[in-house]
């Protein structure tokens, strides 16, 4: 079996839009889930326009009307849009547990620790009964960029 990404062929696409998920599979018989909110331009996207995409030389994938092309090679190495497209959002209280679930692999309390903060303000932020400060939105990117080196 490949475990080489540079040997890596696309085979099929597809969502799951209930969890905010992609399955990547490849001809090897490998499959990639990826979470949505890697790449924002499909984490905001219709359903409609997701299931537009194109194979780029089996080697990656392209949405023409989203202006989105992935690589393999960047899926199977783990990596997300970079940090500055994922910032022109706003980080809600729903977008902060998903990045911090599914971008730092980090609990509640991994957060409030390696950021500084309790764990009932991080709690607060995540459940939206307390304003996310952008000292907190700050930290919370730097600790991104450090954990995604990027």
């Amino acid at each position: 079996m490949n475990t080489s990404w540079n040997e890596a062929k696309l085979k099929t696409v597809s969502f799951d839009l209930e969890n905010r998920m992609m399955r990547v599979d490849l001809q090897d018989g490998r499959g990639l889930l990826i979470p949505l909110c890697w790449f924002p331009r499909l984490d905001h996207a219709e359903a409609a326009d997701l299931a537009q995409w194109e194979p780029v030389l089996e080697v990656g994938i392209h949405w023409p009307v989203l202006d989105e092309d992935i690589s393999l090679e960047g899926l199977l190495r783990g990596k997300s849009a970079p940090i500055k497209q994922l910032k022109k959002h706003t980080l809600t209280p729903e977008k902060l547990k998903e990045f911090r679930k599914n971008l730092l692999g980090f609990s509640q309390k991994q957060l409030a620790e390696a950021l500084g903060y309790g764990l009932s303000t991080v709690q607060a932020f995540e459940h939206g009964t307390r304003e996310i400060k952008s000292r907190f939105e700050n930290a919370f990117w730097n600790l991104v960029k450090e954990n995604s080196g990027q």
